[in-house]
């Protein structure tokens, strides 16, 4: 359930985001190297979703190139719709560590 994405933008956005390969692999990625920092206690959740904004941009970038005309992109995903994917994203993941499922085998 998307608890975080509130706006038609935000849920377009998720939804491209993680059924993207091309940007979904460079996140796995990252919840690796976030994972390796959680088993060193060293994970700061808010730091994290900083992170992760980087790839939600790239994300808008992509989305923007195939469905419009590619130079939009920063009026159609403002920020705030940016970090409510972003919270979403983290929370999922997070979600799934709390069970113990996880994208490397060392954590």
């Amino acid at each position: 359930m998307l608890d975080h994405c509130t706006t038609d933008e935000a849920r377009e956005l998720y939804w491209h985001t993680v059924h993207t390969g091309k940007v979904w692999k460079h996140i796995e990625d990252y919840f690796r190297l976030l994972e390796k920092k959680r088993a060193a206690g060293c994970y700061d959740p808010e730091r994290a979703r900083q992170g992760l904004m980087a790839h939600v941009t790239l994300s808008a970038k992509s989305y923007s190139l195939e469905h419009s005309t590619g130079n939009d992109w920063a009026s159609l995903f403002r920020i705030p719709v940016r970090r409510e994917v972003c919270a979403q994203v983290m929370d999922e993941c997070e979600g799934e560590w709390s069970v113990g499922n996880f994208y490397t085998r060392e954590a």
